[in-house]
């Protein structure tokens, strides 16, 4: 079966998203392949979470959200969509039966209301197979009605065997829209993404949950064994940051997997000291089946001053039952500084990108948008670039590029601790400000220099500081060196932006096929889990450490006076980047290592490396110019 995880983009909702505890994906452009409905009135859908004591209704996606068409889409057409039910939920339902499959209406963007009459629900083992049961059910005018199809004959689950849920139907022109999706992250879980178009001889079957979330299909469960007491922890979030002794929150989100509504959870938890606590929390309204929740412990204090402080917890109980889920646990790693004792943070967003890409285009204008602005090295990009037959892709990055929930691109990271489309800038450089407001507790300065004008071979020396005394300072931390390269190319850049009429980074006034140098190339990353030895074993805070690399440039580098070093501090409990510097190639030299004699005289300059001049330089590394000669130089 055809599964190619889709980048793809939309447009403004159409519809009001309800509140519900969810991760939005953020707004973007139209798909050429597919078409979000254009702004009309449609009052919300109701959403229909009823059921009776001794059924359950199993829902993957959230709240409806928009619905959606296939471009180039024929009168007539068959489209579909389905989400999957794995063999290992098979087994948890085994023996109970599904009673009807739900769904919503789409709408014609035209005449806002749906000219769809008939729609075909279906159980199949493989997508790519005839249905193993199929019923046709006929549909109300009304947009976004909530349609239950009761089924003549109700499937009993067998346990292990996995199976497709899903509703087919055919268009009577392009602009019924009958695909209804909750537009929100379900992370890199794809179950409930499946949509199909027909070519006239079957359906071809494709994947949407990365771009546009799940639709909107659910099945009524009913029976005498159903799962209960079964809330998995989902996410954890704690500031990245906290200080010393003072209260914080820890929120986190959870599942209801179990047939019950959770109107309570009882939870075990330790912040960095081992001893187990135990809290109590209600729930209202409470959650059903299938859905997120979200909580938060309130006045948790660590009274420690050290970096990867862990929190973890368990929830131990459902509605005062013992909790039966194996997905109860998780934990997470935070700093606790002492005030004043930090940093300031340099930022940095690894973009995932390719010139195979048509939707990558935005991602290029934003780092663009980000080198114009961010001149001063608190902003850096690096633009990763992946895919088969790549000529710009490097087998070094991809620890990097695995990191992707998504599966698609564009896609990018800023300090590894937000994934967000890069688009639009001012979104992007949102998460900028608010990491770079994130105390840091580390610091690294660093110098570049060839060993001659001829060689390639770069000689990097760095110093890194800390705010604690860290007996396992290596265990924590370690370097990452990555080198990136600037006016790469030409290549031809696919540009589906073209002739759209919103901004998308004056891509919409180019071709589809664009001949281009590119930025910020990612050519070599060294130690993406640490170099090895760039942190010593022990640290004690508000020292130096030095450490010096030599990187021959690797044989991708066309030309070595149009390459940047950037090196991150990287945390390697989570591969967070802590702190990071960037060496523009103007502050690269060749062998620039000592101040040239005979200029005792003139005045001494320093500047830091990004070139901006420092009149009184505290300590870290400088360029030190005096008279015609400059010099690296650390100053204590």
């Amino acid at each position: 079966m055809k599964k190619a995880i889709l980048s793809v983009v939309l447009g403004m909702a159409t519809i009001a998203m309800s509140a519900a505890v969810g991760r939005t994906l953020p707004a973007r452009p139209d798909n050429p392949r597919f078409s979000s409905a254009a702004a009309f009135d449609v009052a919300a859908p109701t959403v229909h979470n009823t059921r009776a004591a001794s059924s359950i209704l199993y829902n993957l996606a959230g709240d409806p959200y928009q619905a959606i068409g296939f471009n180039n889409a024929k009168a007539g057409q068959k489209f579909a969509n389905a989400f999957e039910f794995t063999a290992a939920e098979a087994s948890a339902f085994a023996g109970n039966q599904i009673t009807h499959i739900n769904f919503y209406n789409g709408v014609n963007t035209v005449t806002k209301v749906n000219s769809i009459k008939k729609a075909r629900v279906f159980l199949t083992y493989d997508l790519e197979a005839e249905p193993f049961y199929s019923q046709e059910a006929d549909l109300t005018a009304k947009a976004f009605d909530y349609k239950q199809v009761e089924l003549t004959e109700p499937y009993t689950i067998e346990a292990g065997k996995s199976f497709f849920v899903g509703v087919e139907w055919a268009i009577g022109n392009s602009k019924d829209y009958a695909i209804v999706i909750d537009y929100m992250d379900h992370g890199d879980d794809d179950r409930g993404g499946y949509v199909a178009y027909h070519d006239g001889t079957k359906h071809v079957w494709d994947n949407i949950a990365s771009g546009y979330g799940f639709v909107c299909v659910s099945a009524s469960i009913a029976g005498d064994n159903l799962p209960s007491n079964r809330v998995a922890l989902d996410q954890i979030n704690i500031p990245m940051v906290v200080t010393a002794g003072e209260p914080f929150e820890a929120w986190f989100t959870f599942v209801n997997n179990g047939a019950e509504d959770v109107s309570s959870i009882d939870v075990a938890y330790n912040v960095g000291d081992g001893q187990l606590k135990n809290y109590s929390l209600s729930i209202n309204p409470p959650v059903a089946y299938g859905q997120i929740g979200e909580l938060m412990l309130p006045n948790l204090t660590f009274a420690g001053h050290q970096p990867n402080v862990e929190f973890a917890m368990t929830i131990t109980k459902v509605n005062g039952n013992d909790n039966l889920s194996p997905d109860a646990y998780g934990n997470y790693f935070y700093n606790s500084a002492v005030t004043g004792s930090t940093f300031t943070r340099n930022v940095v967003i690894e973009e995932l990108t390719g010139n195979w890409c048509g939707y990558c285009p935005v991602g290029i204008a934003c780092m663009e948008k980000i080198r114009e602005k961010y001149t001063d090295g608190s902003f850096i990009p690096v633009a990763i670039h992946t895919g088969n037959g790549e000529p710009m892709a490097d087998a070094s990055f991809n620890g990097a590029i695995a990191l992707n929930t998504s599966g698609g691109v564009p896609a990018s990271y800023i300090n590894r601790m937000v994934q967000t489309f890069p688009w639009p800038f001012e979104d992007v450089e949102s998460y900028y400000t608010a990491i770079r407001a994130i105390p840091a507790i580390t610091r690294v300065d660093a110098t570049a220099a060839f060993d001659s004008e001829s060689s390639r071979d770069l000689i990097i020396d760095t110093r890194t500081y800390f705010t604690y005394a860290d007996a396992n300072a290596a265990a924590n931390y370690g370097l990452t060196f990555v080198l990136v390269e600037d006016q790469v190319g030409p290549y031809t850049q696919e540009n589906y932006y073209a002739g759209y009429t919103q901004d998308c980074g004056g891509w919409e006034k180019k071709p589809s096929k664009v001949s281009m140098l590119y930025n910020d190339v990612a050519r070599q990353m060294i130690g993406f889990k640490g170099d090895p030895g760039s942190i010593p074993t022990s640290v004690e805070a508000a020292t130096g450490y030095d450490y010096r690399r030599t990187i021959t440039l690797p044989a991708n580098v066309s030309k070595k006076s149009n390459v940047s070093v950037v090196v991150y501090v990287t945390n390697l409990k989570n591969l967070v980047i802590e702190n990071a510097v960037l060496i523009r190639p103007e502050n690269i030299s060749a062998g620039v290592t000592d101040v040239t004699a005979g200029a005792d005289n003139a005045p001494v300059e320093y500047f830091n490396l990004q070139g901006v001049r420092v009149d009184n330089p505290s300590a870290g590394v400088y360029i030190r110019r005096q008279g015609n000669t400059a010099a690296k130089v650390m100053l204590q």
